[in-house]
C-alpha cells in the first residue's frame, strides 16, 4: 500500500507493520520519513536498530541476485532478551525486483520477531514502470512510502512543520520567499532552517526581511537559471558576465549551473516522448518544461541535451574547449538565441598512452 509521507503518522498511530519500505526520490524527506518510523517503533518498546552489513554488499553486487534468505535469518531470529529491534537494509532500487516482493510479502505475513525497513537508494521515475514498484503499491501488507520532490504548496507546509519542530514561526511572506528562493531544492530550504534556528532563539517570529539564503553567487546563479528558462537573453548575457568578473569557485559554479539546467532538459524530454507528467515535477519546473517545449521542440531539447554530455566532457578535461565561453553559449541556446553548435567546436582530446 503506498502512503504520502504527509500522512504517514496517522498510519504510524494505528497500526505499526513488521515491514516498511521507503525511496529516496527527494533524501531530506525520505530521511524524515525514516526517523519516523524508528521513533514509532521506539515508542512500541523496540529500541534496538541495526544496520544491515548486506547494504553494501547488495549495492557491489553487480548480479542483482541479492541475498534474501540472509536477511529472513537475521530478520527472524530472536533475541537472546526477548527484545526486539528494527533491521534497516539500505540497497539500491535497481537491485529491487518481483522476487524481492514475494519476499518481503511472505516476511509480513510471517509476522517475524524483528521489524524491517527497507530503504532504496537511487530510486527515479523509470523505477515506477517496473513491476515490483506496483505490486508493493498494491501489497495490504507492506507500507510503500515514495519521499518525492514536493510542489509550492507542499513545501510551505514542510517548512510550517518543520520551523514549529525548531519552536520557530514564520509570518506567510518569510516562508514564501524560502520556498520561491530554494526553487524546490529541499536541501537548501533545510540549510536556511537550521541557519536561522542557530540565529534566532526559541519562540522567535522569523519575518521575510531575516531571510539572507547562501551567498551572493547563490543568488546570481539561481537569477541566471531564471533568465535563461525564461528567454531572457540580455540578462543572461549580463549574469554570465557578473559571475565571470568574480568566478572565485571555478568550476564548482559551472558544474552548478551545468546540472540545474540538464535535469529541466531531461524532464522535459521525457515528458516528450511519452514518460508523461511526473508528479515531482512543481509548479516552477512544469512552467519551465513548457516554454523548452514550445520553443525547441523534441528534436531541440535532444540537441540541447547532447550539447549538455558535451561541455561535462569538456568540464572533465576529456575535450578541448573554453569552458566558460561555451557554457554561455549553451545557457544562451537553452534560452532562445541562435548560436552555432558546441559540436563544430568540440574535439575530443588525444591521449598520450606512450609509457615513459
Amino acid at each position: 500500500m503506498q502512503i504520502y509521507p504527509d500522512r504517514l503518522a496517522d498510519e504510524l498511530q494505528k497500526d505499526l507493520k513488521p515491514v516498511f519500505v521507503t525511496c529516496d526520490s527527494e533524501f531530506i524527506l525520505e530521511r524524515e520519513v525514516r526517523d519516523e518510523i524508528v521513533a514509532a517503533a521506539k515508542d512500541r518498546g523496540i529500541e534496538d536498530l541495526d544496520i544491515s552489513p548486506l547494504s553494501d554488499q547488495a549495492v557491489r553486487n553487480s548480479n542483482r541476485r541479492f541475498p534474501w534468505n540472509s536477511v529472513l535469518d537475521e530478520v527472524d531470529e530472536s533475541s537472546l532478551f526477548g527484545t526486539r529491534k528494527v533491521i534497516e537494509l539500505r540497497m539500491h532500487a535497481g537491485l529491487m525486483n518481483d522476487r524481492g516482493v514475494q519476499f518481503l510479502t511472505s516476511l509480513a505475513d510471517k509476522q517475524p520477531a524483528n521489524l524491517l525497513l527497507v530503504r532504496l537508494m537511487s530510486f527515479g521515475y523509470q523505477d515506477k514502470r517496473k513491476s515490483w514498484y506496483n505490486n508493493l503499491r498494491g501489497s495490504p501488507l507492506i507500507p510503500l512510502i515514495v519521499a518525492e520532490e514536493l510542489n509550492y504548496n507542499a513545501l510551505v507546509q514542510w517548512l510550517h512543520k518543520r520551523a514549529a519542530g525548531m519552536n520557530l514561526t514564520f509570518d506567510t511572506d518569510a516562508v514564501a520567499k524560502i520556498a520561491d528562493l530554494c526553487d524546490g531544492n529541499m536541501l537548501e530550504a533545510k540549510q536556511e532552517l537550521d541557519k536561522l534556528g542557530l540565529l534566532f532563539p526559541p519562540g522567535s517570529t522569523i519575518f521575510a526581511d531575516d531571510i539572507r539564503m547562501a551567498d551572493a553567487s547563490n543568488v546570481e546563479i539561481r537569477d541566471l537559471v531564471n533568465a535563461v528558462y525564461s528567454g531572457q537573453i540580455p540578462i543572461v548575457i549580463k549574469r554570465m558576465e557578473l559571475l565571470g568578473n568574480q568566478r572565485q569557485s571555478g568550476a564548482r559554479d559551472e558544474f552548478r549551473i551545468l546540472n540545474e539546467v540538464s535535469r529541466t532538459l531531461a524532464m522535459a524530454h521525457e515528458n516528450l516522448t511519452g514518460g508523461g507528467e511526473d508528479s515531482r515535477v512543481s509548479s516552477y519546473q512544469k512552467r519551465r518544461i513548457s516554454r523548452l517545449q514550445n520553443v525547441h521542440g523534441s528534436r531541440g531539447i535532444e540537441q540541447l541535451l547532447q550539447e549538455c554530455a558535451q561541455f561535462n566532457s569538456m568540464m572533465l578535461g576529456m575535450a578541448r574547449g573554453e569552458t566558460w565561453t561555451q557554457l554561455q553559449n549553451l545557457l544562451l541556446a537553452i534560452a532562445g538565441a541562435r548560436l552555432p553548435r558546441m559540436e563544430e567546436e568540440y574535439q575530443w582530446r588525444q591521449i598520450d598512452r606512450r609509457v615513459n
